[in-house]
């Protein structure tokens, strides 16, 4: 069954030590990106037109600047639906401005788990007979405000001492590469190690529609495929979409091959491949649709026309790729 989008909803919280404020029927314009590890999630946003304190108002923008230890929460949802967290951090930056004689904005900039990625850093040293798994565990375990997730399956120990020294974010990295995975860091700070190859895929598959919140044609990019949709907390990195497009041959794939550069060979030989069956196949594209998020770009506001969310995804398989049709030979001038 398909769940239409409309009525967009929007709760907007920060909490102070000494108070909670509730900016959920303000203007907002807001930004949430979730990429790579190397930089935590990170939120920026402009709430409008709050009081400052003049003539015997409250002064809610100077309470906001003055306080510590301020937590931001931005959820979204659509009618009929249950609010999600789209995130939830830290506040880092936060100032006043001014657009307009009139009209007023406290900017604010947020992200989760900065300062561990920022300053952290381990000097660890493992006894002989140690794991992938113990690793993770006695780094990102033992590291306050963060926690381990999903670690995949791996086999063997270490023969010998093991030495782990340096900044964080370079220690996630190098546990990621020793398990052929990406981490994922959660707004909770759960940080999850997802396999890089995964066919069976993680948790459950988000369709995407022209129906149900896909906006225009996705696109074929270096990583695989852009995608451009209605906001949607599930998009998540290490999520599940299936993207929908149909070809001249009723598969199910991400971009229509014919619009695909068969000739462009300047990035690891090009975008087709013949295999070992003599079939000519199109990079990047699964033939199922199915595709794991690597990174998405969340934009909205309150009152105006942004409201959507740009997708980057890996075939979920990334060996299995689609048959070239006849339409997308023709077009190559096949």
């Amino acid at each position: 069954m398909i769940k239409y989008k409309y009525i967009r909803n929007i709760k907007l919280t920060i909490t102070t030590e000494k108070a909670t404020y509730d900016f959920s029927k303000f203007q907002v314009v807001f930004q949430v990106v979730h990429g790579s590890i190397t930089a935590p999630k990170i939120l920026k946003c402009r709430i409008f037109n709050l009081s400052h304190g003049g003539r015997g108002s409250k002064n809610t923008i100077g309470e906001i600047q003055q306080a510590r230890n301020k937590k931001i929460v931005l959820e979204t949802w659509y009618n009929g639906e249950t609010p999600a967290v789209l995130f939830e951090g830290q506040i880092r930056m936060i100032y006043a401005g001014r657009d307009s004689p009139v009209e007023t904005y406290l900017e604010i900039e947020a992200s989760v788990c900065e300062d561990i990625f920022a300053t952290g850093g381990y000097n660890v040293v493992l006894p002989k007979g140690w794991t992938y798994e113990s690793a993770i565990k006695q780094t990102i375990g033992k590291t306050q405000g963060m926690s381990v997730g999903t670690i995949p399956q791996s086999n063997g120990s270490g023969s010998r001492a093991k030495v782990i020294y340096g900044n964080t974010r370079d220690i996630i990295r190098q546990h990621a590469r020793n398990l052929s995975a990406f981490p994922v860091l959660q707004d909770t700070g759960r940080i999850d190690f997802m396999p890089a190859q995964n066919p069976k895929g993680n948790g459950e598959i988000i369709k995407l529609t022209p129906f149900n919140g896909m906006i225009g044609t996705p696109v074929q990019v270096p990583e695989g495929i852009q995608v451009t949709a209605l906001i949607n907390p599930a998009f998540k990195l290490g999520a599940i979409i299936d993207v929908y497009s149909l070809n001249g041959d009723d598969s199910r794939t991400a971009v229509e091959q014919e619009e695909v550069e068969l000739q462009y060979t300047g990035i690891n030989s090009g975008n087709q491949y013949i295999n070992q069956y003599g079939n000519l196949e199109v990079k990047g594209l699964a033939h199922n649709g199915l595709y794991t998020i690597l990174f998405v770009d969340h934009n909205g506001q309150t009152r105006g026309e942004a409201w959507y969310s740009t997708i980057i995804g890996q075939a979920l398989d990334p060996s299995d790729q689609s048959i070239a049709t006849n339409k997308a030979i023709s077009a190559m001038g096949g």
